[in-house]
């Protein structure tokens, strides 16, 4: 092309070497549909499950299931190192076992402490196990947490 090309001349040369039109799609294309579709819901998912409530109210839920204030606040620092720890886990992890394979392998992780949550709910521990009762309950958020950080 010589040096007195116009700028529309310029576009369609390099639309041609590109192999696209200036007219493009964008994210509408139908080569994008399936992976935006799946990040929106991964992205939803994660919302609905709860594990921002449970991380930002996590001080007040321990003060509500379990001995005291005390013991509320350094369960929730708990929280805090076992979620950057997981944090560390999942990226070295996902450089072995792949995104599937620790998206699928979290999701199954967060129906089982969900169902042993739900389960403990529904069917509480007798008055008289109110230690193994916490436990329970304790081990389930925990277990979920963990799913979470890991997928």
């Amino acid at each position: 092309m010589d040096s007195s090309a116009t700028p529309t001349q310029l576009h369609a040369a390099a639309d041609r070497v590109i192999g696209t039109t200036t007219q493009s799609a964008g994210l509408t294309a139908a080569n994008l549909r399936r992976p935006l579709v799946l990040a929106f819901l991964i992205a939803l998912f994660n919302q609905l499950s709860g594990i921002n409530a449970v991380l930002y109210l996590a001080l007040r839920i321990f003060e509500m299931a379990g001995p005291g204030a005390e013991s509320a606040l350094l369960q929730s620092i708990g929280i805090g190192v076992t979620n950057l720890i997981f944090t560390f886990v999942g990226l070295w992890l996902i450089d072995r076992a792949g995104r599937k394979t620790l998206l699928f392998v979290g999701s199954v992780g967060y129906v089982i402490s969900l169902g042993r949550l739900t389960a403990h709910e529904r069917w509480p521990m007798p008055d008289h196990h109110p230690t193994f009762s916490y436990s329970y309950r304790k081990a389930s958020i925990g277990s979920r947490r963990e799913a979470f950080q890991a997928g």
